[in-house]
């Protein structure tokens, strides 16, 4: 059951990430692109996630 919990907690804690780049990289006018790259490097994700997301908050 903590696993569980712990998964949930994870996943909030990096969806929480994952908006506060895009949001901070808009904010400076960065490209799609750049937020991509910039969300690769600091989360660790593949490209295609990485677009997924971007895409989806766009």
């Amino acid at each position: 059951m903590s696993n569980v919990i712990e998964e949930l907690i994870e996943d909030g804690r990096l969806e929480g990430l994952s908006r506060g780049i895009i949001e901070t990289c808009k904010e400076f006018g960065c490209s799609k692109e750049e937020i991509v790259l910039k969300r690769m490097e600091k989360l660790s994700v593949s490209q295609n996630e990485a677009e997924k997301c971007v895409e989806e908050r766009a």
